[in-house]
């Protein structure tokens, strides 16, 4: 297929469409707002300079979400290295949440505001191998045959990393709800 300038075929063209898409995927990583935009402008500067490697255009959501992925990955592993900046981070998110709540009964609020903290504490306990598949199948938007591409892995292996993943969590929100550490 031949590139039109701006039109279907060119790298304005996907950019434009999925970009929407690849935000959402971001966040569903990183679930801070700040972060998604840089994030999401790293890769499509990464998708521009590679766009003539892309064989199948076919498969460009495919391929902008596995460039999102490594770009998101990179960008985080900049931020986990600054550990106060991750526990600034973490306050900010139950800021967020407990002021998004509507309801004025200040015992739910703190209820939501300690489950919240108990399943970011439980979230942060799980392997690493399960949150990417977790993130994407609960942001709604991937079917786990579309979440094995994105992440080039097999589509068994999703299903099954899925549910063990799940599983996980709730093991390990069940353990952080009762006061105590997981352990294996």
């Amino acid at each position: 297929m031949k590139d039109d300038k701006y039109g279907e075929g060119s790298f304005e063209y996907y950019a434009e469409k999925y970009y929407d898409d690849i935000y959402r995927f971001i966040f569903s990583i990183v679930y801070n707002k700040d972060w998604v935009p840089d994030i999401a402008q790293n890769t499509m500067e990464k998708a521009f300079k590679k766009w003539h490697s892309l064989r199948k255009r076919e498969s460009v959501k495919s391929w902008l979400c596995s460039i999102a992925k490594n770009e998101t990955a990179s960008f985080l592993e900049k931020i986990y290295r600054q550990n106060d900046r991750d526990r600034e981070y973490m306050n900010e998110i139950q800021e967020k949440f407990t002021e998004s709540i509507v309801d004025e009964d200040i015992l739910n609020m703190l209820i939501y505001k300690e489950n919240f903290a108990e399943l970011t504490e439980a979230w942060k306990m799980l392997d690493d191998k399960y949150k990417q598949i977790i993130a994407l199948w609960t942001s709604g938007d991937y079917s786990e045959k579309e979440i094995a591409k994105i992440l080039g892995m097999n589509y068994n292996t999703v299903r099954t990393n899925l549910r063990r993943g799940i599983q996980k969590l709730r093991e390990l929100y069940a353990e952080v709800e009762k006061g105590g550490r997981y352990e294996e």
